[in-house]
């Protein structure tokens, strides 16, 4: 609950820090800018404001679907591994958080281990059900003898 709760504050953190942009983007101040001062300025709010607050996310929404994968216990692929370019990505600021491509396989394994689950499940209804019927019937003779 509590990164829950920090993830939206940061996600509606990051909406308002580019609406402020989108905002300055559209005062003559900044359309009077060269296209270099534009660009740079453009580059200092991605670097100094947007990518922080960006990076915390994933690193927060990687936390939480981590501790999903765990739930299940499907092994990954750790950031410090070395194999770890298909999956993670560092940030700017010492973050790690998944690629798309690391959110797909694993998505994928715990769908296969809820399959798995599943059908497990599932294998024990035609032998509940027999015995159901069966107590039924053993139940309806046991009255029938009686009278």
């Amino acid at each position: 609950m509590k990164a829950w709760l920090r993830l939206q504050r940061l996600k509606y953190k990051l909406r308002k820090t580019e609406a402020s942009h989108k905002k300055f983007q559209s005062t003559e101040k900044y359309k009077k800018l060269s296209r270099d001062d534009k660009g740079q300025e453009d580059f200092a709010f991605y670097d100094i404001d947007y990518l922080p607050i960006f990076e915390e996310i994933e690193e927060i929404r990687t936390g939480r679907f981590l501790t999903k994968v765990r739930s299940y216990g499907i092994p990954y692929i750790h950031w410090w591994d070395d194999k770890k370019e298909e999956y993670w990505e560092e940030g700017h600021y010492g973050t790690h958080f998944l690629t798309v491509n690391g959110y797909h396989k694993l998505r994928a394994e715990i769908r296969e281990e809820q399959k798995a689950r599943r059908e497990e499940i599932i294998g024990w209804i035609p032998l509940i059900t027999a015995a159901a019927g069966l107590l039924g019937i053993i139940t309806g003779l046991l009255a029938v003898l009686k009278k």
